[in-house]
């Protein structure tokens, strides 16, 4: 007999259970518990299916226990281990041997596989054997090598199971595979008899019933099929006790929550960051591909020159023995202002080849994976930057600036580009879902709503008033009425008779409407139910079609084409000021040209992985950062080489220089902002976690085109890009004359400039007194829509919460106690059921509200409602619906806010703590930019009032506003300060600061108008949301640029003084040759 150690197995002696090693026939049934504390009975005959799985995944190369708990698992949440067949759509798979019928589309068997998919036929599909083979696939599979198995899934072993049995599934619910791991795990290690219990937290008592389980059923099952024909998505459901709740609280809102953040699901934020690095690193190896690309191209060059090194055709060279080199011997040695190796010393031909390679690996390590002191240290007379960090950025400065390397470089960057536009160019981010937290109560009645039938379809409602505002006549109810064979034609079932208000100035109709599993699907829907209505209004009559369906729908039509009209904004306002900063008619366009392509390749790479990992993001807020932040970084280096340009006759030079100083700040100003924007993995709001890694790999393409195409495209073009106005040396006489008479006087007057510049921010505060959080479901939008008109004359004439009503699920026996109590509650006009699952195991009821949804009053008899039907015994109920939707997700919004804002300031705080080798002058500096932030929210709520009319902040404004703010404040901190230290090792502190701001003023003005005009394109937009965001961000910047970074920073370094580097000490600068010696140093300007 063949024998499986500890599973299952029908073997050649009958069939048999073998656990441990014990063998026994299989029973005749077994008692389990999923991970949710479901527990059931599974048959002898669901055991035996069982146990086929496992003989089959056996036989089968490669599959192993691993792949036999998947296929457990896939059949357990498919079908619970059930061959059901599908009479409704195939009556001839009632022919076969089977366990039941099934409701599922068109699906059959034990992993309710599709004939239409390509599984296979009718008959080989009721086969249980075959479905199996089906599943694990692989080159001896039955459908190789489409559709694919389990096998043909590239690596699966490394995959969680139920994403693993999700990848041959793809189910509309992929969370609930792991649902079951612990009875797959049961069933290959428990022994006989035994209860499989994965988790002893339960108070649900719905099992799901078999008609052979030993114990008694509490109730007889009332459905009309038999109980072993339930609808296998009965026996997937995820239902969860909620305690009783008074208010909002995080046990209550995250059933899951842990007191570790309340990441809902860990694996999804291991998986986010795992693809994070995974991204990073193949464009850590295409940076790579250039720069050695370009050190193999000098070392050509090197080769084909004549000199004493080179050696007779046919000779063997001799390669000189290595040795160790002194620190003395790699420091740095004064040397004349030119570019390339001298030749009057020409290098050994074998080590100009390991210079190359050694440099290009040595670059690349300091570029993106070392955080170390040589990218970021002010040069310290003999310190390790001074020997290697300076020296690596110079050779690698030089070689992508010159002649050769530039048009490698940018030969390179056109071939990455084009393969990367090809590969990810038709990737699309998931749509935009669920506002509150995965695991919410409101979630959970989401999906028990599945479990219902209709669950596609939703109502939506035909509003109609006179034009005059009169009540409505007999006549005009009668064409109503005469409007519902119009409807039911759109319809996907029977319209409902004109209900007139109490008033009689009003009637609604009443039209269910199937939901499309994509939102462009309804909003079709939609657009031809209006269009109908439209040409068929009675006369004298205004009709507008409202209800949920219809919000969507108008969502999704107000974003036709915003995205365009975004990017064209953006543009605009990128070309007009770079245009009056450079005052060029060229110069303009080489940065807008490579920001605009770093833009479009972020958006289809974020798009793919947004796909991937099922990332709910807003492309527009990744467009501007990408666009915003693009454009600061070619400003400081453009800056910075319009300076060097001013000291020298050699504009190559003159751009290895610039590239040198200002790529150490640049990348700091990058990661910061790259790893605030990561700690958004931590929350727990599906649109901000997902914002996180597409947000940072947007930010890391940009940094990437700044820095390696940006500059090659100057150096091809030469100094004449700035014409008319071409920098000269000698032309800096000038330079920050207007900055340096402000430092000054801030410098002499450091208290009383510090004083004015915090009583400005503390009267922009006070814009936060009497600003709310939250808007309701009229005020998320900017442009007037169909359905909030129809919303406004519902809650004119009838109760408010007609259009989005309250749903509780409940226990059926329990459905009558807690509609009594539902209708207890203050403000419900009534709570009825409205219908029940298959098995009559769970009732929805309806609760009909008085008040406007999304209004505090709304928000408050939720609360009331929870409180009210929780305690009913034996009910388990939840409440939910798209007011309970919006509380929860106010409750999850405002954890995030206490999560997500300390860890963006302890980044920003280790970030200047390792940059400036200091303790103090982190904490004030992180103490300023937290004021500005604050300042900046309460001016931009107060500007909000103003432009759009709300006395609120939408839910995601505060921490959206806070973590772009106090990151990209620090940017321009880092840009300042960094330029401060430079200049303080020899003029002194306070004489730093001065020449700092006196350098870095017209440049970093510059960029502040620059990022802040485009957060401000956010409100071409046409959401509330993204409106207030832009608003309060662009005030934010344009507050750090000209208070913070010009009146408050200097006073504090003016009272301070030296004691601002404390624990650590400046040193004195040794000279240098700017074009020559590559002494190091972090310089921006």
């Amino acid at each position: 007999m063949k024998s499986v150690q500890d599973g299952l197995l029908l073997g050649g002696g009958g069939p048999v259970l073998l656990a441990g090693g014990q063998d026994g026939p299989i029973p005749d049934s077994l008692t389990v518990t999923t991970a949710n504390g479901e527990t059931f009975t599974l048959n002898r005959q669901q055991l035996t299916h069982a146990a086929t799985i496992i003989t089959v995944g056996n036989g089968i190369t490669d599959v192993g226990r691993p792949g036999i708990k998947i296929a457990l698992m896939a059949a357990l949440t498919e079908s619970t281990l059930r061959m059901l067949t599908n009479t409704g759509t195939y009556p001839e798979s009632a022919n076969y041997p089977n366990d039941g019928n099934g409701s599922d589309h068109d699906s059959l068997g034990l992993f309710q596989m599709r004939p239409q998919s390509g599984w296979g036929t009718v008959a080989e599909l009721m086969d249980p054997q075959y479905q199996v083979r089906a599943f694990f696939g692989g080159p001896t599979g039955p459908n190789y090598p489409s559709p694919r198995g389990l096998l043909d899934v590239p690596g699966w072993q490394h995959m969680d199971p139920g994403e693993a049995a999700q990848a041959v599934e793809v189910s509309a619910y992929p969370d609930r595979y792991r649902n079951y791991a612990p009875v797959a795990v049961g069933l290959l290690l428990t022994p006989p008899r035994h209860e499989v219990r994965a988790s002893p937290r339960t108070r649900l008592r719905h099992h799901l019933r078999q008609p052979d389980r030993p114990t008694p059923q509490p109730r007889p099952a009332r459905s009309r099929l038999a109980s072993h024909e339930l609808d296998e998505r009965q026996r997937r459901r995820t239902r969860r006790p909620v305690p009783h709740l008074a208010r909002p609280n995080l046990v209550g809102v995250f059933p899951d929550f842990d007191g570790l953040g309340g990441i809902g699901d860990l694996r999804a934020v291991v998986g986010a960051l795992l693809t994070f690095v995974l991204i990073v690193a193949v464009l850590m190896l295409i940076v790579w591909a250039i720069v050695w690309a370009i050190a193999t191209a000098h070392g050509n060059y090197a080769t084909a020159s004549k000199g004493p090194n080179r050696s007779p055709r046919g000779a063997r060279r001799r390669r000189p023995r290595r040795r160790r080199r002194r620190l003395d011997e790699l420091a740095p040695q004064p040397r004349p202002a030119t570019l390339g190796p001298d030749p009057a010393e020409p290098l050994p031909l074998w080590h100009r080849h390991r210079v190359s390679h050694v440099k290009a690996v040595s670059i690349f390590w300091l570029i993106f994976v070392s955080a170390s002191s040589a990218m970021f240290r002010i040069a310290a007379p003999g310190g390790v930057d001074g020997m290697s960090g300076s020296l690596v950025r110079s050779r690698f400065s030089d070689r992508l600036t010159s002649r050769g390397g530039a048009w490698i470089a940018l030969s390179v960057a056109v071939l990455v580009m084009v393969v990367l536009f090809g590969i990810f160019g038709g990737a699309q981010a998931p749509a935009r879902t669920g506002q509150a937290p995965v695991g919410s109560e409101s979630m959970q009645v989401s999906e028990l709503m599945e479990q219902f039938p209709n669950a596609d379809r939703q109502s939506v409602l035909v509003v109609a008033s006179r034009e005059d505002g009169a009540e409505l006549s007999d006549a005009d109810v009668e064409a109503l009425t005469g409007l519902l064979p119009v409807l039911d034609a759109q319809a996907a079932g029977e319209s409902s008779e004109p209900m007139v208000s109490e008033d009689g100035r009003a009637a609604v109709l009443v039209t269910p409407i199937t939901v499309g599993a994509d939102i462009s699907e309804t909003a079709e829907v939609i657009k031809e139910l209006r269009g109908e209505v439209s040409a068929n209004a009675p006369a004298g009559l205004v009709l507008h079609v409202t209800g949920g369906p219809a919000f969507g729908a108008d969502v999704a039509t107000a974003f036709e084409g915003a995205d365009f009209t975004l990017l064209l904004v953006t543009i605009l306002i990128v070309a007009i000021l770079l245009i009056v900063t450079y005052r060029s008619p060229v110069l303009w366009l080489l940065p807008l040209i490579v920001v605009a392509l770093a833009d479009g390749l972020a958006g289809r790479v974020t798009a793919a992985a947004g796909s991937f990992w099922n990332l709910e993001f807003d492309a527009g807020i990744v467009s501007v950062l990408v666009f915003g932040a693009g454009t600061n970084y070619a400003l400081l280096l453009i800056s910075r080489y319009r300076e060097e340009l001013q000291r020298t006759e050699d504009d190559r030079a003159a751009l290895s220089t610039a590239w040198r100083k200002t790529a150490p700040a640049i990348l700091a100003s990058n990661f910061t902002v790259v790893l605030a924007l990561l700690s958004l993995l931590f929350a727990t709001i599906p649109m901000t976690r997902g914002l996180g890694v597409p947000a940072a790999l947007g930010l890391l393409i940009a940094l990437a085109a700044v820095l390696f195409v940006l500059p090659p495209f100057l150096a091809v073009c030469g100094r004449r890009v700035f014409w008319p106005f071409i920098p000269r040396p000698g032309q800096e006489a000038n330079q920050g004359r207007a900055w340096r008479a402000v430092a000054t006087h801030v410098s002499e007057r450091p208290v009383v400039s510090l004083l004015a510049g915090l009583a400005l921010l503390a009267v922009m505060a006070t814009g936060l007194f009497g600003t709310s959080i939250g808007l309701d479901q009229l005020e998320k939008f900017r442009v007037q829509s169909d359905s909030a008109t129809g919303l406004e004359t519902l809650s004119a004439h009838f109760p408010p919460g007609e259009a989005q009503p309250i749903w509780i699920i409940t226990d059926s026996e329990a459905a009558g106690e807690v509609a009594a109590a539902a209708s207890e509650v203050e403000g419900v006009a009534r709570a009825h059921p409205v219908g029940t699952t298959d098995d009559g195991s769970l009732t929805k009821l309806m609760v009909t509200s008085q008040y406007s949804p999304g209004t505090e009053q709304s928000l408050a008899q939720i609360t009331s409602l929870r409180a009210a039907v929780h305690p009913v015994e034996g009910a388990d109920a939840l409440v939910g619906g798209a007011v309970a939707t919006e509380l929860d997700a106010r409750a999850g919004n405002e954890h995030d806010l206490l999560l997500i804002a300390p860890l963006v300031l302890a980044v920003s705080f280790l970030v200047l703590l390792f940059l400036l080798r200091s303790l103090v002058a982190p904490v004030l500096l992180l103490l300023v930019n937290l004021a500005s932030a604050v300042a900046a929210i309460g001016a931009g709520a107060w500007r909000s009032r103003v432009l759009f009319g709300q006395q609120a902040l939408d839910l995601q404004v505060p921490i959206l506003a806070f973590l772009f703010l106090v990151a990209l404040g620090i940017d321009y901190t880092i840009f300042l300060v960094h330029r401060a230290r430079t200049e303080a090792t020899r003029l002194g502190t306070r004489a730093g600061m001065v020449e700092a701001v006196a350098h870095t003023g017209s440049v970093i003005t510059s960029a502040g108008i620059v990022l802040a005009a485009v957060f401000a394109a956010l409100g071409v937009l046409p959401l509330v949301t993204l409106g207030q965001l832009g608003l309060i961000v662009g005030i934010g910047v344009l507050v750090d640029t000209l208070v913070v970074r010009t009146v408050i920073v200097p006073a504090i370094f003016g009272l301070t003084g030296d004691r601002i580097w404390w624990p650590g000490k400046l040193h004195a600068r040794q000279g240098e040759s700017t074009h020559g010696s590559r002494t190091p140093s972090i310089d921006v300007h």
